[in-house]
């Protein structure tokens, strides 16, 4: 009987150890194949039969449909070039061009992936509704106050997530050798209090 429960325990530890593991990797560690490109992370080939079978977990582990790979990429920022947190009430601002795509939208997610309350804010962005500047960059701002000719407005005061979703066959090669150029972001300056 002893013999018995010493067993059951053991099979049970193992069980409850094995799960937490798989959870902790799947929601936690960022899967092989992450693609960075200045703040702008991706995995790349999520959506390919052939990818890594964690980045398949740590996708749908947050609820996300992976792009296939004619589908495009979709890359997520969570901070500034200075490594400050992405506060819309501090005014982001979005600078330079997206090369790997003509097509792309940005959104406003929260750090987890998930949808705004946004109320009667606009919280994304195609890259058809942008003006351009002379040299195809763009300069986008994200805050309660319009600042540019791009703008998208937020009272949202908690930290987010920015995601430019690129569609384009051109981008499932561009982001390997890193020469690729994404926006850059800021966040706000001191004298605003941010």
């Amino acid at each position: 009987m002893a013999r018995l429960l010493w067993l059951l325990s053991v099979g049970l530890t193992a069980a409850i150890l094995g799960t937490a593991s798989a959870i902790y990797a799947s929601q936690t560690l960022k899967p092989t194949g992450m693609v960075r490109i200045g703040v702008w992370e991706a995995v790349s080939a999520v959506g390919d039969a052939a990818a890594d079978p964690y980045a398949h977990a740590y996708i749908a582990s947050s609820g996300q449909l992976p792009p296939g790979s004619a589908e495009g990429m979709r890359f997520v920022a969570t901070q500034a070039g200075d490594g400050r947190a992405l506060r819309p009430d501090c005014t982001i601002t979005v600078s330079g061009e997206v090369e790997i795509a003509r097509v792309w939208t940005l959104s406003v997610l929260t750090p987890n992936g998930a949808p705004l309350s946004a109320g009667r804010d606009m919280l994304a962005v195609h890259s058809q509704d942008i003006v351009y500047n002379r040299d195809g960059s763009f300069d986008l701002t994200i805050g309660p106050r319009p600042q540019t000719t791009n703008t998208l407005l937020s009272r949202v005061t908690s930290d987010v997530a920015l995601v430019l979703h690129v569609y384009d066959g051109a981008i499932g090669s561009a982001p390997d050798n890193g020469d690729a150029a994404l926006p850059t972001l800021s966040v706000g300056t001191a004298a605003s209090g941010c």
